[in-house]
């Protein structure tokens, strides 16, 4: 499982614990609209 998350602690913890996680301001995403980030997602982003 990936997650697409923007709470950048999140990140960093569930990292820690191995899961794959990724802030949306690391794929170019940080002031995107929901439905767009969503769409990412989808696509396998």
């Amino acid at each position: 499982m990936r997650l697409l998350l923007d709470q950048s602690s999140t990140v960093h913890h569930l990292d820690a614990a191995g899961v794959e996680s990724a802030h949306v301001a690391e794929k170019g995403l940080a002031s995107a609209r929901d439905a767009k980030i969503i769409d990412f997602a989808r696509q396998g982003g």
